[in-house]
């Protein structure tokens, strides 16, 4: 028999069957929780390392000295420490601003913003990084929102980053009289960037306001705010000695704050993290995964082997009409394979579509919920595949086998 005549048989025998759609439903439910369940595992453990083990607020280590020692000094001491990536002056590595235009448009917004250069940026997507040396430009977020993220998010006002390469965005600073109670402006200074890069937020973990620029530019932004501020005459102006030690890995922190310390400095990771409870966390839903898994492989199991075992009378009249045991056996394994990729197919729409709803229903609405990443991934797709297809072809062969010994009297018996 030729492999269409298979086919045409399958189709034939199943369109007979009152039960067909019962098993493609099953089947569909099955492999929907099994993807479902992945696809959060996946996430969920792909979320916990760029928040915390690639996250550089993590691995950064804030280092002070007495008044006495120079941030130079602190510096020079610290980084030659093995595994430190990069020593920043305090004033250097993050700060915030007004912003008053995106790409020409006048805007009334706030961002955050972090000092990097061409060594230490995050991932571009879209444009290129910085070169060395290179002044006055930013890499900004794909989703850009240029607002201030609390107390609300409105997505519907989030630019396109990629829209924006190349255009400028102008910062609106200040500086302060602090000589009365209530501080006021005495000063306002704008500085203008040139958009040369995009990169993935959720990646970064970063949020979608934050923008990076040259260490020089923040230098230059944070030097002009504190020296143009006005102080009162009682006040003691003592300069910021504090630095921040990036760590190339969070697993290595303890180890370069204890080495740090020993060279006398106080020093503190800038953001903890409960890394034995984010293992712990990785562990449960590895398990929840595992069981998902068995309980899904046991059902098509099931469901398969029932199917068979359900249709000894048909299987004996084909028995009886001349059909051999492997041609039989061929149409058993077509049948299960026309409704497995059928439930296969329904299953991936029914992910895509209920992807989509989740990211706009919740995860749009709630900020924090859009570092998770509910992505079909290859990997789901093909782990989702390979059980929907081997596991019944497995319980035919080992159930088929089992009825085609008997004859197809006693299979006819059973009707």
């Amino acid at each position: 028999m030729r492999v269409i005549d298979y086919i045409f048989l399958a189709n034939s025998n199943l369109s007979r069957r009152k039960r067909i759609i019962a098993s493609i439903v099953l089947t569909a439910i099955s492999m929907l929780i099994l993807i479902f369940t992945l696809s959060f595992s996946s996430s969920f453990k792909n979320t916990m390392e760029r928040a915390v083990l690639k996250n550089i607020s993590y691995r950064t280590v804030v280092v002070m000295g007495d008044y006495s020692v120079s941030s130079d000094k602190i510096i020079d001491d610290v980084m030659n420490i093995e595994n430190v990536e990069k020593v920043i002056p305090n004033n250097q590595y993050e700060s915030g601003s007004s912003v008053v235009k995106v790409g020409g448009s006048s805007i009334s917004g706030i961002i955050g913003l972090y000092g990097a250069n061409s060594e230490m940026q995050p991932n571009i997507i879209s444009g290129r990084g910085f070169l060395e040396n290179e002044r006055e430009v930013c890499l900004i977020p794909k989703d850009f929102y240029p607002y201030n993220i609390y107390p609300s998010y409105d997505s519907s006002n989030t630019l396109d980053g990629e829209k924006l390469l190349g255009k400028e965005i102008v910062l609106e600073y200040y500086s302060y009289d602090r000589t009365s109670n209530k501080s006021e402006v005495n000063g306002t200074y704008t500085k203008k960037l040139t958009v040369v890069g995009v990169y993935d937020s959720n990646e970064n973990v970063s949020g979608n306001n934050y923008c990076y620029i040259p260490f020089e530019d923040m230098d230059e932004i944070n030097t002009n705010r504190e020296e143009n501020s006005v102080y009162d005459t009682d006040t003691i102006y003592v300069e910021d000695n504090t630095v921040m030690v990036v760590v190339d890995d969070t697993s290595n922190v303890d180890s370069v704050i204890s080495k740090i310390q020993e060279l006398g400095y106080r020093s503190m990771v800038r953001s903890t993290a409960n890394l034995e409870m984010i293992d712990t966390i990785n562990k449960v839903t590895m398990i929840v995964f595992g069981v998902v898994i068995l309980i899904v492989i046991i059902n098509l199991t099931i469901s398969s082997i029932k199917s068979i075992v359900e249709r000894g009378y048909e299987i004996g009249m084909l028995k009886a009409i001349g059909y051999r045991k492997r041609e039989i056996r061929n149409i058993l394994f077509t049948e299960n394979l026309i409704v497995s990729t059928i439930s296969y197919i329904i299953t991936i729409l029914l992910v895509l579509v209920l992807n989509i709803v989740i990211k706009k229903c919740i995860f749009s609405r709630i900020y924090e919920l859009e570092q998770m990443n509910l992505s079909l991934q290859t990997s789901t797709i093909l782990i989702a595949f390979i059980v929907s297809m081997i596991i019944p072809v497995i319980t035919t062969a080992l159930s088929s086998t089992k009825i085609l010994k008997q004859t197809s009297v006693n299979l006819n018996k059973e009707r």
